[in-house]
């Protein structure tokens, strides 16, 4: 899931911990957000969410050249409003 300025216009993420090695780092945290705008078919719920995330970075001559992210996308979508949580019926 990607955040949005016109979806999620306050997302915010704050890092809790990173390290790393001369061509690897993590970074740890949470992400969290309100859904203002339509997310694809879904719509806006004017809910927010708060959830863990990790982001694992590859650096080459310095720079980060590639990054990928791990939301808890399972939380934040209930969180929204947009699926169930477990246990409600």
């Amino acid at each position: 899931m990607s955040a949005s300025p016109s979806r999620t216009p306050d997302v915010r993420f704050t890092i809790e911990d990173h390290f790393g090695t001369a061509d690897r780092g993590l970074c740890r945290g949470t992400i969290s957000a309100t859904l203002r705008g339509d997310f694809g078919p879904l719509p806006a719920t004017g809910k927010s969410a708060t959830a863990p995330i990790a982001a694992i970075f590859r650096i080459a001559d310095g720079q980060i050249v590639e990054v990928c992210v791990y939301p808890d996308t399972l939380s934040i979508m209930q969180q929204f409003g947009l699926i169930p949580s477990s246990g409600s019926g």
